[in-house]
């Protein structure tokens, strides 16, 4: 699917999320993603649902507290490694209690 835009002009879904680094090797939309890349972001996607679903909260609002609270540029994303090796329920109670423990109520 040609979107028109070259490498250069697109915005690569590391921006939105603020992953860490880009590597240009596929395009899915128009936007250019590395597959480690891809990997943070589909883990991330996962963790935001998982999130909501555990809080009762939409998925925008989970990912909202992530990121008010920091958790994906001071924990998640630095600890990468470590945490995508995690169980569902181990990621849930962790970030549970990252987020709580930032003073937030979830």
């Amino acid at each position: 699917m040609d979107s028109g835009h070259t490498p250069s002009e697109v915005q690569p879904f590391s921006a939105v999320l603020r992953i860490p680094f880009r590597v240009e090797s596929a395009a899915i939309g128009g936007i250019f993603v590395g597959m480690e890349e891809r990997k943070k972001l589909d883990f991330a996607v996962f963790l935001v649902h998982a999130l909501a679903e555990a809080w009762k909260v939409l998925p925008r609002e989970a990912y909202r507290t992530l990121d008010d609270c920091g958790a994906l540029d001071g924990y998640v994303w630095p600890c990468y490694d470590v945490l995508h090796t995690m169980g569902r329920q181990a990621l849930v109670d962790d970030l549970t209690d990252y987020a709580r423990g930032k003073g937030f109520a979830v």
